[in-house]
């Protein structure tokens, strides 16, 4: 990864050709960064959480090469966005907590998306009972050219539905309602299209998880078919969905495409979920 301009470009380069992939992107900043409120969340006694995390949306032009099958991106037709988190967070290898003091739980709903003059950001963290200790939600104008792109708009509340797919914790159908402090309220419908399973980039994988030591070089490869067998198996359970999202309220009547990520671990009892990854049965 080699950052061209902080904060507005970066490459990243990948020669594995043994493994099938070949790339060299570079990722061009359309918005201003945008630092999300500060993560903080406790356990008991114990820190699990307290970090700070920059989310920026861009366009990725370039070329990807997978078993010898090369796409090109022209600049302007992929859009996209990148984030980078600092501090404590639950990755890594975990060191001795004793006791439990509490059933495994953690909710996360996150989605960057992508339109045509904008980008709007949203997400939540919510304990089993629905109660909030972490939410967000932003509007951002895209700055073409040499342009100084303008800080986002920050809402004054975010609110949500959601449907899960019946066996699975993955989403259905998603609606994001934005509530900004003057004016009037936007909502972002959400579509999906298809999974991304977070295993692949290091999240709840049994082997090459985020942090863990495996000396000073080893490499190595996974591959899986989609769709996954289990989508209750614990790797596969964090997942971003490629959504189409269409607004409408204030914002207009816009169409547009980005991610809706989704990591929900034991019960939510205000979308039906029970269980730690027991998938989600339709209440009648």
């Amino acid at each position: 990864v080699e950052v061209l301009e902080p904060l507005n470009a970066l490459q990243i380069t990948v020669e594995a050709p043994e493994h099938g992939i070949r790339c060299e992107l570079t990722f061009v900043r359309r918005s201003a960064p945008i630092e999300e409120p500060h993560f903080f969340h406790q356990v008991g006694q114990r820190t699990v959480m307290d970090s700070t995390r920059m989310t920026q949306f861009g366009g990725w032009e370039g070329w990807i090469e997978i078993d010898g099958e090369l796409t090109d991106l022209a600049p302007g037709e992929t859009f996209g966005s990148r984030d980078r988190s600092w501090g404590i967070r639950t990755v890594g290898e975990r060191g001795p907590v004793g006791a439990p003091v509490a059933d495994p739980q953690f909710y996360w709903l996150w989605a960057p998306l992508n339109f045509e003059s904008f980008s709007t950001h949203f997400d939540v963290n919510e304990y089993f009972d629905g109660r909030r200790w972490h939410d967000s939600g932003f509007v951002s104008l895209v700055a073409t050219g040499s342009q100084v792109p303008e800080p986002a708009e920050a809402m004054r509340a975010v609110d949500y539905t959601i449907e899960w797919r019946p066996g699975t914790r993955a989403p259905a159908s998603c609606e994001i309602e934005m509530i900004p402090f003057g004016g009037e309220p936007s909502t972002i419908t959400l579509e999906p299209l298809f999974d991304f399973h977070m295993l692949g980039i290091g999240y709840t994988h049994p082997e090459w998880g985020h942090g863990v030591w495996k000396g000073e070089l080893e490499v190595g490869g996974d591959r899986w078919d989609l769709p996954v067998d289990d989508m209750t198996a614990p790797q596969h359970v964090h997942v971003q969905t490629l959504v189409k999202a269409t607004t409408s309220g204030a914002v207009g009547v816009h169409e547009g495409l980005g991610v809706l990520e989704a990591f929900a671990v034991g019960r939510h009892d205000p979308t039906g979920l029970t269980g730690i990854f027991d998938g989600y049965v339709a209440r009648g």
